[in-house]
Order: C-alpha cells, then structure tokens, then sequence
C-alpha cells in the first residue's frame, strides 16, 4: 500500500509499496535458503554470479572507494569491525550474522572466508594489508545485503553502515524487542561531525565533489543511487557463490580478480591476494 493507497485497496487488504519505500527497507530483509517454489527467472538468469557481474561490479568499486577513503583519512588507526543481521525488531547485537548463516553456507573456507563475525584493522602502515580488509569487509557486506556493520576505533562506533545507507545513532539505539541488547558505546566526536558528509556527499574546498555513501559517483546531481532493489542479491544463496560449492569459482575469487586489474594506491596488493581476510 503506499502512503496514499486506496480505500478500496485498503479493505481488500491489499498492499502496494512503491519502489521509493521498499528501497527504504530493503536492507533489512531476510533472504531465506530453500523455497517451495524458486521462480525460474532467478534460477536461470540470476543465481549465478557471471549472470549479474557485469551489472554489481561498480557499485562494489564505488563501495570500496567510499569506504576506503572514509577510514583512511580519518585520524584513527585501529578499527575493530564486526558484522550483524537486521531485524525487524531493531538493531541487536546479539543478532551475529554468523548466528544467520546455515551450515551449508558456512562452509566458505577455501578464500579464508571464515564463519566468525570480525575483522581487525590493526595499523594503516601496510597499504596492501589494509586494502585486503577493506575488499573482506566489502565482500561480506554485497554477499549478505540483510548485515550491517559496526566499525569500532577503540570503544567509540566509528561507523555503522549496511550496504545502502550509514545509520545514525538514534536508529541504532532504537529497538522494538521485548527484550532489546542494543549496540554498546557511542559515536566517536569525528564520525558525528562527518556523519552528514559521508551519507550525503559534499563539496571539498577545491569544489570538488565527494559522493555519499550510496551516491552513484557519475550520476549523483541526478539522485542514481550505486544499490537500489534492481541490483541487490542474496549472492551466498548463489550456485556458484560459495567455495567448493559444485567446484566453482565463489564470490570472493571473483571480487579479488576483479580489483586486481585496477590500479592505484588505494588496490595496492590486490593482485597478490590469495585469501580475504578471515573474520573470526
């Protein structure tokens, strides 16, 4: 129903959603493992990542892009970062997307992609072993698109972000469960003061423009966002998005093969990645 449904609509009980609202929340939907019926177009035109590389691939540069220079150019350099599932009842932090993934998709081994929830950032004075987590933590956050992550700098929550939006404090303090374990600490002064230049972009002193978050870099002044329903997937459902699933090349691989053929500081190392980073 949208926000002007019809009565009629409204007594059938029918609902209508515009792809504006939906948008909103696609985020925080559950993809579910088996269905009783899988449409045949997601099966045959779909559920392999060489059938969508083509059309996710800058929006997972761009991603990257955003993220990288939002945790370079900060004066932290320690990030510890963990990975959650959203709920409907609210963010959770007992909600681990571990705790979401089912035994079969657990197995992600064979790129080091573990079943664990955290990544560690220890220091920026390996260009390469920091643009490795970067591209882990990125991997996860496309592959599972119901995650959010929660980047800490010491007990400060340096960042919080799913992979359409960066989420205030007040979302993430806010919970409908019966029994709510919100996220603990508080946003760092820094990330407070940027929190508007990194969802919605901003003009530099130069007059140079910085894309938000979602913002698609090329077409910004004209609202095209880089994640929107038409091209997010529930990609660890995919054949071919796990490793060692009917003996195909995963998810992971293809991101590392993809960002070695940039250059660049910020893929510096890519090309010699042989394992994303676990998170443990």
């Amino acid at each position: 129903m949208t926000a002007n449904g019809s009565a009629s609509e409204k007594r059938s009980g029918r609902f209508r959603f515009s792809e504006s609202e939906l948008q909103a929340i696609i985020w925080t939907l559950d993809y579910h493992e088996t269905y009783d019926e899988i449409k045949s177009e997601f099966e045959n035109e779909h559920k392999r990542i060489e059938n969508i590389l083509e059309e996710i691939k800058d929006p997972v540069k761009e991603t990257y892009d955003r993220l990288y220079d939002i945790l370079w150019d900060s004066p932290e350099d320690k990030f510890t970062i963990r990975f959650y599932q959203a709920h409907s009842t609210g963010i959770d932090q007992n909600k681990v997307l571990k705790n979401a993934i089912s035994g079969r998709i657990q197995r992600d081994f064979d790129l080091g992609i573990s079943s664990g929830t955290m990544i560690d950032i220890q220091n920026k004075d390996s260009r390469a072993e920091f643009n490795k987590a970067i591209l882990s933590i990125v991997h996860y956050l496309v592959k599972y698109p119901y995650s959010y992550m929660v980047v800490k700098s010491g007990d400060d929550n340096f960042l919080i972000a799913s992979l359409t939006e960066i989420l205030s404090e007040d979302f993430i303090k806010t919970s409908f469960s019966t029994k709510p374990s919100v996220i603990g600490g508080a946003l760092s002064s820094y990330a407070v003061a940027n929190y508007e230049n990194w969802m919605s972009g901003y003009f530099d002193e130069q007059g140079t423009y910085h894309p938000g978050w979602n913002q698609d870099s090329e077409h910004w002044a004209v609202g095209r966002q880089l994640w929107t329903l038409r091209n997010i997937y529930p990609i660890y459902l995919f054949s071919d998005g796990n490793s060692g699933h009917f003996g195909t090349k995963d998810f992971a691989e293809r991101l590392v093969k993809f960002f070695a053929t940039l250059t660049g500081e910020k893929y510096r190392g890519i090309h010699e990645i042989s394992r994303l980073t676990n998170i443990s």
